[in-house]
């Protein structure tokens, strides 16, 4: 929940660098074009070079407002479907 106390993930698994690279996969893919994270991601540095490597491969497109909207709304406890907007261009 945003605005709460900041929460420090510790991943002891085998799989943790998939799942290192996978979250950040997914995070970029809700908020495209962010140049500063709202988070630290300290991970080694072969973990990486795997994110650098696995970049969204997804490209800015009319679709990427409604999934960063979802994800907040989510986030906040607020119902996406009770938000009604419309894009036009001039």
């Amino acid at each position: 929940m945003p605005l709460q106390r900041p929460k420090v993930l510790y991943l002891a698994s085998l799989a943790s660098h998939d799942i290192s690279v996978r979250l950040r996969y997914v995070e970029e893919n809700l908020r495209p074009e962010w140049e500063s994270r709202p988070y630290t991601f300290v991970v080694p540095d072969d973990v990486k070079r795997d994110i650098l490597r696995n970049a969204s491969p997804h490209p800015i497109d009319q679709d990427s407002l409604d999934r960063t909207l979802i994800g907040y709304c989510v986030a906040y406890d607020v119902n996406p479907e009770n938000i009604r907007w419309d894009a036009f261009f001039v």
